[in-house]
């Protein structure tokens, strides 16, 4: 989703001049083939690497490049940047709580210097072809979109939301539609470690603004509070009394005034990661890595 998709959305918005294409790059147990696609590559060109680039590119890769004038940026998602032996020219963070991590690690010796860049997770390019879809709801329903196994329903309300696993997701172009018909989104995620290197994007509550829904989660949720605002209403405490009692009260507020000031925080996060968001975050970083 953040390779091909956001170049999929953001594409029509870059400035003139920016031309993006999508590589593959080989991987690392094929070294001669991965120096030779670096000594064919153009020179001068600035390269975001994804996350599972990272991990395969090689030191006398990356060297390759830069002597030919690259520029390398590591596009680190919900990867231990601490885990990277090679330093990129600029560091991407998918969510202000990594830009924070990642300055910290900088201060403190553990992560490369150089510039970090945000560049929030972008949502399902799907979503954005579909939008059309994003209509007043005048019943409350509520789903759990993600893996299964990361997210903590309540007994309570297991009779009450709807799972869609993104396992083994169908690629249809319309595989997403029926998120649109969901009032709430369930986001409570039992994967949440404070002392973990790995820092989450914030792509469920994205995915609920973009379909316009409200969303519930933990109010220690990296990046719920930067986007939705603290004083969002359906941010809740870790109990299952707390998420019970914050499902009802959501569930309570439906169509009413607290509900729709919950909507209007859930537009301004649409607003974050639409493409015109995206390809302005992406322009700057290639415009400071060109400089």
């Amino acid at each position: 989703m953040r390779g091909p998709q956001l170049r999929q959305i953001i594409s029509p918005h870059l400035p003139d001049g920016i031309e993006t294409q999508v590589q593959v790059l080989p991987g690392a147990r094929h070294p001669t083939l991965q120096t030779l696609w670096a000594r064919l590559q153009p020179a001068g060109t600035i390269y975001l690497f994804t996350k599972p680039a990272i991990r395969r590119l090689l030191p006398e890769t990356a060297a390759i490049l830069r002597r030919k004038g690259a520029r390398l940026a590591f596009d680190y998602v919900d990867s231990d940047p601490l885990d990277v032996p090679l330093a990129p020219d600029a560091h991407i963070a998918a969510s202000y709580s990594q830009t924070r991590a990642l300055q910290a690690w900088q201060a403190a010796g553990e992560v490369a210097a150089g510039p970090v860049f945000t560049l929030l997770h972008n949502g399902d390019a799907r979503l954005y072809a579909r939008r059309d879809l994003q209509v007043p709801r005048d019943d409350f329903r509520a789903v759990y979109f993600g893996l299964p196994q990361l997210t903590a329903i309540p007994s309570a309300l297991v009779p009450c939301i709807d799972v869609l696993s993104a396992e083994r997701l169908d690629p249809r172009p319309d595989a997403l539609d029926p998120l649109f018909g969901y009032a709430l989104h369930f986001g409570v995620r039992t994967d949440l470690d404070t002392t973990s290197r790995i820092v989450k994007p914030f792509t469920k509550g994205f995915t609920a603004a973009l379909c316009g829904a409200n969303f519930l989660t933990g109010r220690t949720t990296p990046d719920a509070t930067d986007v939705l605002g603290a004083d969002y209403p359906y941010l809740t405490g870790p109990s299952e009394a707390e998420i019970v009692e914050t499902f009802t009260r959501a569930r309570a507020d439906f169509g009413g005034p607290d509900w729709h000031r919950a909507l209007d925080a859930a537009r301004s996060a649409a607003a974050l990661v639409s493409p015109q968001a995206l390809a302005l975050s992406l322009a700057q970083v290639i415009a400071a890595l060109e400089s």
